[in-house]
């Protein structure tokens, strides 16, 4: 199972804290707005405290499902996500897959270049190559996907 992304947004939807998964797979999403990051209509939650749907969300490789709680004049926005099923990538071969656990990792394309011993322009066509099997615009992404759809 995936870890659930959990954001605490101000009435106006604004984020004021995410958990470390939620800012690894969105980036620095303290200050924006939590429906723009997950691209789905936030309603206002009633009073009642329990967690209302949202929806279904899409956002950087991660499938999943959203809900919102009313905390004081605050909201815990959590998203549980779902694993992709791993045939609807074009799969990775060995070594993409190798640099992609690297760059899991936090590694530059220079470090993984170094660990593995190849070019660093290298490592780059081979992350260009990933980017573009998995449909995704940039690392973190293509790190979010493999991960959601069981690639790493």
């Amino acid at each position: 199972m995936l870890p659930a992304l959990v954001m605490l947004t101000d009435a106006h939807g604004r984020v004021l804290h995410a958990n470390p998964p939620a800012r690894s797979l969105l980036g620095v999403c303290v200050g924006q707005n939590c429906c723009a990051l997950l691209h789905v209509d936030c309603v206002p939650p009633d009073d009642s405290g329990d967690y209302q749907d949202v929806g279904s969300v899409t956002t950087n490789g991660v499938v999943g499902h959203a809900a919102r709680s009313a905390m004081g004049g605050q909201f815990v926005i959590v998203v549980q996500p779902q694993r992709v099923a791993a045939r609807e990538t074009t799969p990775l071969s060995p070594r993409e897959r190798e640099i992609l656990q690297w760059v899991a990792r936090g590694l530059t394309d220079v470090a993984v270049a170094e660990r593995i011993g190849v070019q660093h322009t290298t490592v780059r066509s081979h992350m260009e190559n990933v980017r573009r099997k998995l449909k995704v615009r940039s690392r973190s992404q293509a790190v979010a996907h493999a991960v959601a759809a069981g690639l790493l």
